[in-house]
Formats: C-alpha cells, sequence, structure tokens
C-alpha cells in the first residue's frame, strides 16, 4: 500500500492510501484528512465504490459518489488528482502490489 499527504488549495489537508491488484484496479483506498464531508458516511461509500476501479473510471466514480455532498477544504479533483498520481507510482514500483 502507498500513502500520501497534500495540502489543498482550500486549506485542509487529504491523505490517501490504496494499494492495486492485477489488472491495475483499486484493491484497497483510504482517504483520510482534515477536511469536512458532508455526510461524512459519504467517505465510506466513496472508499467501497473505488474499490475495484481502473484509473481510466476513477473519475467518474469520485464525481458519482460525491454528488450531492457538502466538500470543505478539498475538491474533487484534489483526489482525482492524488489517486492518478498514486496509481502512476504503484505502476512505476510493481513489486508493492499485493
Amino acid at each position: 500500500m502507498i500513502s500520501k499527504v497534500v495540502r489543498s488549495k482550500a486549506g485542509k489537508t487529504l491523505q490517501i492510501s490504496l494499494s492495486l491488484k492485477k489488472g491495475d484496479r483499486i484493491e484497497k483506498i483510504i482517504i483520510a484528512g482534515d477536511f469536512i464531508a458532508i455526510p461524512s458516511s459519504a467517505i465510506d461509500r466513496l472508499e467501497e465504490s473505488l474499490t475495484n476501479t481502473s484509473e481510466e473510471d476513477v473519475d467518474i466514480k469520485i464525481r458519482e459518489g460525491l454528488e450531492g455532498v457538502y466538500l470543505v477544504g478539498v475538491t474533487e479533483d484534489d483526489m482525482i488528482s492524488l489517486i492518478r498520481e498514486l496509481i502512476l507510482s504503484l505502476r512505476s514500483y510493481g513489486p508493492q502490489r499485493s
């Protein structure tokens, strides 16, 4: 599993940890930080919906999963960008995959 923390332009931190399985699909993802999501259960649902997702579908899953969710301190684009960055990093370091 690989993890990275970034500070968004909106001022809050976003930490995403993820691992890939064969076929470059997300095996496990954890989204955390000091941002606010209302309702907070939306993040748990989002993590679940991103499991087994390919990089190409990340933006669709994020936008669908956060539809109607009020975010403070991060944006959907922050999440998409960081997830894609982590996927690319894992592809470069294949042995870290589970």
